[in-house]
Parts: C-alpha cells; sequence; structure tokens
C-alpha cells in the first residue's frame, strides 16, 4: 500500500488554546517530493562529559535554553543508555518500550530495536537496560555507554518491533514479532538479569507488529493485539475472515506457559465493517482485570475496545467514525457524498499513530496525531494520499466523551502566528505532531509526550534545516503536557529536548506509571528521518544515509510542565450559531468574570481575515455577530481570546 505525499505550500498555523483545530495550509497535489540520497554524509553523533551515562537523581535544570523561549527551558542531556544503525522503531503508534512501577519498586527497564548490519539486518532484535532504580546506573553500562559493538539482542532469532512489561514474580517479558511470522516470548527470571529465554510461541503464528500488557487478577495476564500477515507480507499471508491483515486478540492467563484466546477476532472489527488494518496502527493498555485498546487509520474509523473482566467479554466504541463503511481504497474512491457523485473527498482521521492510558478509575484516555487521506484514483495495489502538514494531537476521553479535541500540537515558539516547517517537511509518514504516549499518576493526573516538527527560525537567525544540497527537513523534538482536571484541561506543549537545534529527537516512549517525573525513552539522531537502507526507492522522502543513533533515557519533574498556568477556563458554553453559515454567525459564549475578549477568524492558511475588538465584557452571557458576507466559501477557525486563554471554534463558510 502506497502513501502519495500531498504537500502543503505555505505557512502552517497553529493556536494554542483548550479545543484547538488545526490549520492546514493550501494544499497541492503531485507536488515535488526531493529525494534523500542514502550516500549523504550524516552528521557525526558525538559522545561528551554531559551526554555520559549518570545517575538519574537530580539531573540539573538549566536556566534559559538559548534556543527555545524562557517557557520552555528544559532539562540537561539524558542518559545514552545505547545506540543503533537502524533506526525506524514503530511505523505508527509507539510501543510500551519503558517499565516502571513507582517508587515502591523503582526499578526501571527499557527495551528498542537494534541493529547494525546494513542493509538487511540480519542481527536485528530487542536491546534490553535496566537500572536497580532512579539513583543507580543502568547495568549494561560503561559498555552500552561507549560502544554500539557490546550491544547484543535479547532473541536468538531476528525480531523488530517489540512490548516491554513484567509478569508478577518473575521478571521482564518482551514481546516482538521475528522474521517468520511467529511472535517471539523473551523473558528474564527477574527484572534485572541480562540472560533471557527466548522462544517462539507456536500457536502465535502468522502475526506481525504486535502489542503486549501484563494484567489481571494476579498479574500474570498476557493480553496482546497483533495484525495477521497480509497478503502484501513477506512471506504472504491470507486474509482472515474476509479481512487482508486483521487485527487480533490473545491471551494468556499464566505468563506465557498456555494460550487460552489465540487469533480472535473481537466483535465489531469484522469484514462487515473493515477491508485491512495497518501495522502499528493501534495501542494497548491494563490496569488490573481492565484491558482497553485502541485503533486508527487514514482509512478506517478510530476506534476503541475495552473489556473489565480480564479480555473474556467486550465493548467497542467509535472515537471517530470514517465517513464510508467497509472503506476499499482499491475499489472505491474518497467519495463521502451520501448519493455518490464520483468526485473524491478529502476526509479527516486519525493519522494511525495512537496512545492509550487507563487511569485510577479504569477509564481510559485517548490520543492521536490527526490525519487527512484521499483517493482520487483505484489502483491495485492501493495508492492514496495523505496531507503530511496537518498539525494537531487530538484526544478523547470516555467520562466527556463526544467528539476528540485537539489540544496540542507542533507550537509556534518564535511567535509569529505561523509554523516556519521545511518545505520537505514529510520525514514521517504522519502528521507534523503525532507518535503520542501516554501516563498517569497517583493523584489521576494524565501526562502526554509526543513528536513534534520544530520550526525552522524558532531558534533566533538562522536556518535550522538538514540540506544536503537537494532537499530541505525540518527536525523533530519530544513535547510533553499535562492535565490535573482529568483532561478537560492542559499545558501547552513543553519542548524537552531542545538540547540541539540541528538534532533530531524521535519515538520517545513514556513509562505509564508517573511518580514525581516522567521517564522516557527516545531516540536521538543528527539527520531527520529514517534509514532502513533496502527500502530507499520506495519511501525516499524520510530517508538518509546509516549513522549510529543514541538512545536516550530522561527523567522530567512532573511540577516543571508549567509551561501555562493551569487555571479554569473563564469560559463557558462557547458556539457558533449557524453554522454553516453564509453572511452573518452569532458568537455565543458566557463569561465567569469580567474581562477584555477580542475574536479573530483564521483561514486554512493560518493568516488572520477578520477581527472585532469586543472590549471589556462583564460576566454573564453574550453574543458577538460576525459578518462574513465578504469571506469565500471553506473552512476558518475563530479564535475567541482574553488574556492568554483562546478558545477556537471551527466554521464553516457557504
Amino acid at each position: 500500500m502506497k502513501r502519495t505525499l500531498l504537500l502543503a505550500i505555505g505557512v502552517f498555523a497553529f493556536i494554542n488554546s483548550q479545543a484547538q483545530q488545526p490549520a492546514t495550509g493550501k494544499v497541492v497535489k503531485n507536488a515535488a517530493v526531493p529525494q534523500a540520497k542514502a550516500s549523504v554524509a550524516t552528521k557525526a553523533v558525538t559522545k561528551s562529559a554531559n551526554q555520559a551515562v549518570q545517575a538519574e537523581s537530580l539531573v540539573p535544570l538549566r536556566a534559559g535554553n538559548p534556543f527555545t523561549n524562557s517557557a520552555t527551558a528544559g532539562v540537561g542531556y539524558g542518559a545514552t543508555i545505547g545506540y543503533t544503525v537502524y533506526d525506524l522503531q514503530t511505523n505508527s503508534s509507539i510501543q510500551n518500550r519503558i517499565k516502571y512501577q513507582g517508587a515502591g519498586s523503582g526499578k526501571i527497564s527499557a527495551i528498542w530495536t537494534f541493529g547494525t548490519v546494513d542493509p538487511s539486518f540480519p542481527e536485528r532484535g530487542m536491546a534490553y537496560q535496566y537500572k536497580a532504580d532512579y539513583n543507580s546506573e543502568w547495568v549494561n553500562n560503561p559498555g552500552y555507554a561507549n560502544s554500539i559493538s557490546n550491544i547484543t539482542r535479547t532473541e536468538n532469532i531476528r525480531t523488530g518491533f517489540g512490548s516491554l512489561d513484567r509478569i508478577a514474580g518473575k521478571g521482564d517479558v518482551i514481546l516482538a514479532h521475528n522474521l517468520n511470522g511467529t511472535l517471539q516470548l523473551t523473558t528474564n527470571n527477574n527484572v534485572g538479569e541480562t540472560v533471557f529465554a527466548s522462544n517462539p510461541v507456536s500457536v502465535l503464528d502468522s502475526l506481525f507488529w504486535p502489542r503486549m500488557v501484563v494484567g489481571g487478577p494476579d498479574g500474570k495476564t498476557v493480553h496482546i493485539i497483533a495484525l495477521t500477515t497480509p497478503t502484501s507480507g513477506d512471506p504472504a499471508g491470507l486474509p482472515v475472515q474476509g479481512i487482508d491483515g486483521a487485527l487480533v486478540y490473545c491471551r494468556s492467563t499464566n505468563g506465557g506457559q498456555t494460550w487460552d484466546q489465540t487469533k480472535v477476532l473481537l466483535p465489531g472489527i469484522d469484514a462487515t465493517q473493515y477491508k485491512r488494518f495497518g501495522g502499528d496502527g493501534y495501542a494497548i493498555d491494563v490496569r488490573g482485570n481492565t484491558v482497553a485498546f485502541t485503533c486508527g487509520d487514514l482509512s478506517h474509523d478510530w476506534f476503541m475496545m475495552k473489556s473489565t473482566d480480564n479480555g473474556d467479554t467486550w465493548t467497542k466504541t467509535t472515537i471517530l467514525p470514517f465517513p464510508i463503511v467497509n472503506y476499499d481504497m482499491e475499489t472505491m474512491l474518497s467519495d463521502t457524498n451520501a448519493i455518490p457523485d464520483g468526485i473524491a473527498d478529502t476526509i479527516d482521521n486519525s493519522d494511525g499513530s495512537v496512545a492509550i492510558v487507563l487511569d485510577n478509575n479504569d477509564n481510559a484516555h485517548v490520543f492521536s496525531g490527526f490525519g487527512r487521506m484521499l483517493n482520487d484514483a483505484l489502483e491495485s495495489p492501493a495508492t492514496y494520499s495523505y496531507f503530511p502538514g496537518q498539525n494537531g494531537i487530538m484526544y478523547w476521553n470516555e467520562v466527556a466523551g463526544g467528539n476528540p479535541a485537539i489540544i496540542a500540537g507542533t507550537p509556534d515558539l518564535d511567535g509569529d502566528d505561523a509554523l516556519n516547517i521545511g518545505a520537505s517537511f514529510a520525514n514521517y509518514s504522519t502528521a507534523l505532531a503525532s507518535y503520542p504516549s501516554a501516563g498517569v499518576d497517583a493523584s489521576n493526573n494524565v501526562y502526554l509526550i509526543f513528536g513534534g516538527a520544530v520550526e525552522t527560525d524558532a531558534f533566533g537567525s538562522g536556518n535550522y534545516l538538514y540540506d544536503d544540497g537537494t532537499v530541505q527537513v525540518s527536525y523533530r523534538h519530544v513535547f510533553a503536557m499535562r492535565s490535573i482536571d482529568g483532561g478537560t484541561t492542559w499545558t501547552n506543549p513543553q519542548d524537552l529536548t531542545n538540547f540541539d537545534p540541528l538534532t533530531e529527537y524521535m519515538y520517545a516512549s513514556l513509562a505509564r506509571d508517573v511518580d514525581d517525573s516522567i521517564r522516557f525513552i527516545y531516540q536521538e539522531d543528527a539527520t531527520p528521518g529514517v534509514y532502513i537502507n533496502w527500502e530507499q526507492a520506495t519511501a525516499p522522502e524520510y530517508e538518509h544515509g546509516p549513522a549510529e543513533n543514541l538512545i536516550k533515557y530522561l527523567a522530567y519533574p512532573v511540577n516543571n510542565i508549567t509551561s501555562v498556568k493551569e487555571q479554569a477556563s473563564n469560559f463557558d458554553g462557547v458556539n457558533l450559531y449557524p453554522n454553516p453559515a453564509t453572511n452573518v454567525t452569532q458568537l455565543n459564549f458566557t463569561l465567569k468574570k469580567a474581562t477584555s475578549i477580542n475574536a479573530t477568524i483564521i483561514n486554512m492558511l493560518g493568516q488572520k481575515v477578520s477581527s472585532v475588538n469586543g472590549g471589556t465584557m462583564a460576566a454573564g452571557n453574550h453574543n458577538v455577530q460576525l459578518n462574513i458576507g465578504g469571506l469565500a466559501p471553506g473552512v476558518y477557525f475563530v479564535n475567541l481570546q482574553t488574556g492568554t486563554e483562546v478558545i477556537t471554534e471551527k466554521l464553516i463558510v457557504r
């Protein structure tokens, strides 16, 4: 299945608010995508004293980093825990690759997909690191910190894209797929031991791209979701009950010794709704007997499956419906009209990179990158277009329900009301802000980290792009947010990897159990994009030459995730009516206290096209009339602002 880039020309804007909407830019079909050359020399990765492996206890806060604004000052460099040349850590969603069970146990484990031998990486597998508590050093150091040659995989066969968890009374467990399409279960007897038993699970054959968590009444139930081998796989698979690449569920209640549920097609995700699923487009979490997973993609709905009885029965919730049921890209245009008119339409949806975390009340908090797709030609194999210039992290929780809200995106760091992104920014097949990973603490505060493209001139003078003379690509960093009110409000995105504007920090995996710090691992790359050499011919827009990539660990105090004051909104009941509208619409809202009000209309290029200064308004209900007769038909965003708070409403002009 191929993706065609629909590059956006111009600038991209993102307005910080509590219910944000994406500003997307003008889309141009078939824009040229320069090819990155595999032979281009990449910036060397250097190690210095401040990057050396160190005990976590108090990684010093730095005063204002010169490469960011004062609101996003970060900590010192993370600890280097390993390396890899093979640097594609996931196709879409981040795996649970770090385990920390809080101050009570203190034990921290981490894994990553490791490989050094180009081009096919025959020794690819899951590398493992461990520290006894947050004040200790990593057990495999100094070896891992000094040389890539000291790193070995935990398995005895080529594997990739593993998940990490723990089995009660035993040790760590790693699940990955192997070269033969059978899931590989790898365990040690005690957390931290570097001797592993690794075996394929024969009943879990013809499966790829798994996600695993361990829960249940005794902490020994292994829950797995994975994809059956599609017909396009190598080796080729067979459709399962009419689905070419089916999302299935597997379970062991005794730590992986036996399996009582294997390759189960759960109710509601069968061939009546879906033609196929994409690899890694899903994420899973567990808390005791409650287990839930979410799945999203550009070509089907974004949904959640949840079980409260340890996987015996399941309930499906559709978070964002896809407008065409049982959509097939090979036989159907993206024509969303009730009576098809033969004209393809663009469809907003999940970009396939999703995350889920269960809070202390077993309520699910679900995240996804904001995506957009278009299929205006019927081809086999299927070819569709995606829009990498979309900017937004979508959020939904089952308590609030309703439609997902956009709570974050790549921030406008230089404050010029536009995102200045490199002309060729599609170095990953997702949106500008994507790859979410989530956690929760004992007080039910929810935490989110994600990868976002960084502005070219956000660091002052200069053009901070990777540029080999052929392609210019923006770097990506790791941003963090938190909510202290169950997801109602969120802090602004805060760059936690603002160390070097000419370095990529990506694939961050957050330990889901948070205490006084969030703990995560990430990959540091001198060049944007990935290196998987054998795919150069098919995915040139996000590939580069080989280099040693650092795998880093960072602990960041939660009290420092305060880039915006956490306070209740002064707005209530904000809406536009009528909407869609032709000449006039009313902006209706309630103020909790008197304040000055401004309303601004933004077009899809992020440009201000109209504004109303309402002056100071008293507490109570208000209506502001917006004259839109001079606006061209299309989608706009109305920003209602008071002080530092902005509420954004989508407006359709007819």
